[in-house]
């Protein structure tokens, strides 16, 4: 047998393999490029890659055929990402807030945001307005998320600050540097193992609940992929995802209750009862 045998073989092999390189190129998911707030566990985390958020729009978007790539920065910096063009979406948008480019989902996750005192403190918060007359320590855009009222409530207010990461605001509660903290209950919640290591988190707290629950979407730069995913969430309103991401994050943290995620639209619809089959008599 002649050396060029095997030679022609290998050769063979080879022209195959590069001939098979654009199919597996190709056939490769598409990565989408998604921001997501930092540090704000239980929704999102750049230390551990994972949050209620995270998981979410991961698995939906694995679902959709693609592949997430995850980009954390702080709040304000999403939205400078996506007018720039260098990401695809970015989370936690609230419909009809600020303008934006591109094309906004359909809600995916609510918060609920909250007024936190310390009880000792004995301060009453009874609407809005009475946040002007003390120190206040928002997460970044809470005036544009909390809706017109409340950025009219603050305007005036010197003592107004907006921070981020969030745990600040666990700090500057505990430490007695601010009278009022505006965020998440689940959020600073979450944050308060961390803020032990240098406040005192066991102060009782009051806890006013002065907003509706806000609903947020992903505002993405395409619009077929923004109608995937409008079309992706009508299929995961009818499984346990919600459910099992609400046992897994917010359970810990003290929720009791229903899915404690799941947008109000997104809740299945209630079917019919259908009717008993009467019995046969003899």
């Amino acid at each position: 047998m002649s050396i060029a045998s095997p030679l022609r073989a290998l050769f063979f092999l080879l022209a195959c393999w590069l001939a098979c390189q654009p199919l597996v190129s190709m056939s490769a998911p598409r990565v989408l490029k998604i921001a997501f707030s930092d540090s704000k566990l239980p929704y999102s985390s750049s230390s551990c890659r994972c949050g209620v958020e995270y998981d979410l729009l991961k698995q939906m978007i694995q679902d959709m055929g693609y592949k997430l790539e995850p980009v954390f920065v702080p709040n304000k910096r999403t939205l400078l990402l996506l007018e720039s063009g260098a990401v695809d979406g970015i989370s936690n948008v609230k419909k009809g807030g600020a303008t934006l480019p591109g094309y906004t989902s359909k809600a995916y996750i609510r918060y609920q945001n909250v007024a936190i005192t310390l009880a000792s403190s004995k301060l009453l918060i009874g609407s809005l307005a009475d946040l002007g007359q003390h120190r206040v320590a928002a997460f970044q855009n809470a005036h544009i998320n909390l809706g017109d009222a409340f950025a009219r409530s603050v305007a005036s207010n010197p003592n107004y600050q907006e921070v981020s990461p969030q745990i600040l605001q666990n700090h500057l509660l505990y430490g007695h540097h601010t009278d009022v903290v505006i965020s998440d209950l689940y959020i600073f919640r979450a944050s308060n193992p961390i803020a032990s290591k240098q406040v005192d988190v066991t102060q009782p707290l009051a806890i006013y609940y002065l907003f509706p629950s806000t609903n947020y979407s992903v505002q993405f730069k395409d619009q077929a992929i923004r109608d995937q995913f409008d079309a992706q969430l009508e299929r995961v309103r009818y499984l346990p995802l919600y459910e099992s991401l609400t046992r897994k994050y917010l359970v810990p943290l003290g929720y009791q209750g229903p899915p404690g995620l799941m947008p109000e639209w997104l809740a299945p619809p209630v079917l019919p009862a259908t009717p008993a089959t009467p019995k046969k008599t003899r």
